[in-house]
Formats: C-alpha cells, structure tokens, sequence
C-alpha cells in the first residue's frame, strides 16, 4: 500500500496473518521447533504443542512445514480445523489428504483404516518416507478422533512410528489429554508456548519493522518506554503485540507522525480497550469501595466483638504469606503511564517490574534505560555474586566454605522463580529434601543469607527470584544395596524444579537430588520418591511409569567416592516391600 511508503516500508509489518518471513527467533520458540524437527526426524510418533490464544502456535505450525518444504523425504500435511461429526467423516477426510484414491460409495470406518494403513505401510517402509500429519486448534478434535490416532499411532515397525502426529492446542486440550490416559501415555514431547519477556518484546517489535523496511533505521521509531508501555500493555502475548502495533502505526498515518512515545501507546490501548474491559474495571471498583468499607467498619469494631471474627489473628499464625500477581499490580500501578490490569503468573514480567521499580524516584526514560541496559548486562547475576562475595562470611559456616574451595564447587546452586501458592519452606524441602532439625535451621539461615534482596522470606511474591546455596547434606554417605530410578537429568536446577512441577499431580511421587564430583562436575536428576533395596522392584517401578516419562528412566546404585550430595537421603527401611521405603 502507497501510505506504508512514508516510513520507508515495503509491505505491512504487523499484519495478523502468520507469514513465516514474520518468524520471530525467540529462544523458546526456536527451542520448540528444534525439539519438534528432531522428533519428526526420528519418528518418535506423538508431539504436542499447548499455549494460550495469541502465544504463536500457528506461526510456529507453518515454520514447521516450511522447515520440510525442501525435503522429500518428509511428507507434511495439515489439518486446520480438526472438528468432525463422525468418524467415517474424519477417516475419509484424511484419506483425501494422504493422496489415497476413494474407495467405492458406501465404504465402511473399517474399510478406510485399511485404506490408510496400507499407504503408511507403504511409504514409511517401501519408500522410505516420513508422513507427518499436523493439527492446528487441536482443543476441538473430539474424543473419537483422538481414538482413531490412538489407533493410528499402533501402526510402527521396529524402529518407528509410520504416522508422525503434532498438535497445537490451547490449554483446555491438557484437560482432554488428562482424562485419556492410553492417549497422554503416547505423547513423546509435551511443550507449553508462554508469553515473549520484555527484552524480547522489543526484539520482536524491531524485527518486524526491520523486514518491513528497505531504508533507514526502523529501531528509532519505538522509544523505549513506548516498548516497555506495549510490552505492559500486551503481557508479551505476539498477537496482541502484533495487533496493538497495528493500530498504532495507522495512528502515525493519521497524525502525519514518525516517532512512537507512551502517551500514543496508552491513546491506542485505550482506544482498542473493549466493553468488557470496561465493565471489568467498572465491578473492580466497585468491589475496592466494599472492600474499603468493610475495612472502616471493622476498624470500629471492639476488640471484644473482633474476637468472636472467624479471621481474628490469621495473621499472627500464617507462617508464610504469597501473594498475588493481581496484589503485586496494585503496587506498581502506572509505573510508565499505562493503567491496565497486570497478567497473571509470569514471573518474568513480574520481576521486570520490581527491577524498574527501583528507579522510581528518576525520570520514566531514565528507569527504562537503565533497567533495559541492567537486564541485557545479566546486573541480576552480577549483583547476586557480588552480594554472595561481599556477605560469605555470614551466610554459611567455616566447613562448608571450606567444601566448596577444596572440591571447586560453585556457592551457588541455582535460582528458582516463584508460582503462585509456593513457599520458601515448601522450595527448601523440594530442593534439598526433608533435612533433620539442625540442619533445616542451617539451610534456612543459609537461604536467608543467599537472598538479601527479599527482606522477609515468610513474605514473598509471584515471580521473585529465590537464590538456593549448595549446602552439602547433613548425611552424605549411600548406604549400599540401595538402588535408585533416575527419571531425568537437566542443565539447571531451575528446569529440575521445574520438571517436578510439572509432574506434581502425576500419580508417582519425584524428588530432586543434586550432587557434584570431580568427574561428573555438578549435576542435577530428577529421582523417584521411593528407594529400593531390591533392584526387581526399581525395575518394576520403571514399567509401571508413562513411556514418555520412562522413556529416559535407568537405576543408579553407585555414585563416585568424592561427591558431595546437597540433598538429604531418606530414611532408609530394609524392607523388601518398596511401598514401605520412602
């Protein structure tokens, strides 16, 4: 379009279509498509991709095809919408797209399996080929078609699949796959596409326009508090990112501008702000004047009437408070001119607000200048080594400083961000198990020392980041004839908690357990709860998890002679019975 040449732009740069030459390289989504690539390629069979409206599942589907255009050997088809009222509709819709010719009028659900299994057979083993069926909006394929590639998934020879399946779902389809058990114990990778950060907000902003752009310097049409004002605006979400942009570019048109601030942000947000918004913000409102009347009515109250109130000294008794990301947004309300709700449980977007927060007192562009340089510099690791120098002394005793020059481990373990309803007591035991007495008061203390930054641990919000010390283990000796399932094993502590996290509600029990040797160097596995002093029994505990959880599972029975546990072991009870080990 001639307008889009007063800024030098050779075609539309937020258009809401998923055009692949738009693909922003984000780590996660990069991250993704490798992960996808490499299970296509070895024909691992089921892969599913879940994430919020807006998050880029649809992009990252046609850069998925488009990463086998050129290869022959790959066959991809897609299914846009999965939606089918029969299963004879959905088997002959299928048939059609692998190529197979229609059989004759009135042919039956068996006839069509026949069909489709025979040209898999055919292609996969006679040719060589690889057929890769993805599906876009997976959260509306009915139950019966999940059976049918249930089914479809049972067609394999020795080393593969035949059919390779992806599926981009929203999150109601994690539900579906919970209450299907024989269909989730299929999935070999499980991913979950998140909002963009901060940085790569802006990142993404600046992509966009520099393709869209033959001449000049697109980088300079954003100031950085308009997109630190669109990344608060959007929650990192790239449609909404992508949309909001949208509008603001038709605004410069309009307003014969070429320099984007703030205050035409938070113009376009408002602008585009729904009636539902409205009414949101209406009712909370009015929910705060209730709130605030309560609060003066109460405060009349006598002591001895507030005796009798069911709530009366919570909290003099709770041991730990955490709060909300909605109670967190309160506090950091307009801290660059725009007044919107704040997104729920993202830790990043959370801790990019209590960094910015520090330069309160300072002019808006200088907070998000020096915030934006700090976050780009790692200023968070290297404060945090600073402080863990400066404060050694008093953070951990005189043997465990002296463990850690000797053997060269880091003081440090790792950092955890915090979800919605943890605790420090809770991430304490997680990270290093159910310690004795003494020493829990040790690693409290040492937890306490390790993160200055949070005055009170028994007050702590969604999103900060606690630090964890590598505190070696009261008992650091394994008993002999005692064997372990080693589930996985991860780069980070943070993705080891993390890993756990996700399997939370599973019905087998984890534990993480950290250690480092001379050999090996540090490292971080994810154990079954249970210990066995039969090696039958750990055997039967791998047989019995999901594939795609034992998938990477073996037993450990020994650890080198110079490692250093900073998890604490569990009692052990020499019983043959692995129920009664825990």
């Amino acid at each position: 379009m001639d307008y889009y040449k007063i800024f030098n732009f050779n075609r539309e740069p937020f258009s809401n279509s998923p055009d692949p030459d738009f693909f922003f390289h984000s780590r996660q989504h990069v991250g993704y498509l490798q992960k996808l690539e490499l299970a296509i390629r070895l024909r691992r069979g089921l892969n599913v991709i879940i994430g919020d409206v807006g998050t880029g599942k649809t992009t990252l589907c046609r850069q998925l095809i488009r990463k086998f255009a050129g290869t022959d050997d790959v066959q991809t088809h897609l299914l846009l919408d999965p939606f089918f009222n029969s299963s004879l509709e959905f088997l002959s819709t299928l048939a059609e797209m692998f190529g197979i010719p229609k059989p004759v009028a009135g042919a039956t659900e068996w006839r069509f399996r026949e069909l489709i299994k025979k040209d898999l057979f055919c292609r996969g083993v006679d040719e060589g080929k690889t057929v890769v069926l993805i599906i876009d909006e997976g959260q509306k394929i009915p139950g019966f078609c999940l059976e049918i590639l249930r089914e479809f998934l049972n067609y394999e020879i020795n080393e593969h699949k035949l059919l390779q399946i992806v599926i981009f779902a929203q999150k109601e389809f994690e539900q579906t796959i919970e209450e299907r058990a024989n269909f989730a114990d299929r999935i070999n990778i499980r991913l979950f596409l998140g909002p963009l950060d901060f940085v790569e907000t802006r990142k993404m902003i600046q992509y966009r326009l520099k393709r869209a752009t033959e001449h000049g310097n697109p980088s300079s049409m954003f100031s950085r508090p308009a997109l630190w004002a669109v990344y608060r605006a959007t929650g990192g979400y790239p449609r909404k990112i992508i949309n909001l942009c949208h509008q603001i570019v038709l605004v410069l048109i309009i307003q014969n501008r070429s320099r984007v601030g703030w205050p035409l942000v938070r113009s376009c947000v408002s602008r585009i702000s729904t009636g539902q918004t409205r009414r949101m913000h209406h009712k909370a409102a009015v929910a705060a004047l209730i709130g605030l009347a309560a609060i003066l009515v109460l405060a009349l109250l006598p002591d001895r009437l507030k005796a009798w109130l069911p709530w009366h000294d919570v909290s003099k008794t709770a041991s730990t408070t955490v709060a909300s990301s909605e109670n967190f947004a309160v506090q950091d309300k307009d801290e660059v001119g725009i007044d919107l709700p704040f997104p729920e449980d993202d830790a990043g977007r959370i801790d990019d607000v209590m960094q910015a927060a520090k330069y309160e007192n300072q002019s808006t562009n200088q907070r998000i200048t020096e915030y934006e340089a700090e976050y780009e510099a790692g200023y968070e690791n290297q404060s945090i080594n600073h402080r863990i120098t400066k404060h050694e002394a008093d953070i951990v005793n005189k043997d465990f400083v002296e463990s850690s020059e000797t053997n060269n481990f880091s003081v440090l373990l790792g950092k955890i961000r915090v979800k919605r309803g943890e605790t420090v007591l809770d991430m304490i035991y997680k990270v290093y198990g159910l310690p004795v007495k003494p020493h829990l008061h040790d690693l409290i203390l040492a937890v306490k020392q390790f993160n200055p930054q949070i005055g009170d641990l028994d007050t702590i919000y969604v999103g900060e980041t606690i630090n964890f010390p590598a505190v070696p283990a009261a008992a650091s000796v394994v008993p002999d004839g005692v064997w372990w399932v080693e589930v996985t094993r991860c780069e980070t502590l943070e993705e080891t908690y993390n890993f756990v996290r996700l399997h939370a509600y599973s019905s087998f029990s984890l534990r993480i357990f950290s250690y480092w040797n001379k050999r090996e160097s540090m490292n971080f596995v994810v154990l079954l709860k249970n210990c066995f002093v039969d090696e039958q029994f750990a055997r039967k505990a791998i047989f019995e998890l999901p594939e795609i959880v034992a998938a990477n599972a073996k037993i450990v029975n020994k650890w080198e002679k110079d490692t250093v546990f900073f998890s604490n072991l569990p009692k052990i009870n020499q019983s043959t019975n692995p129920k009664d080990i825990s």
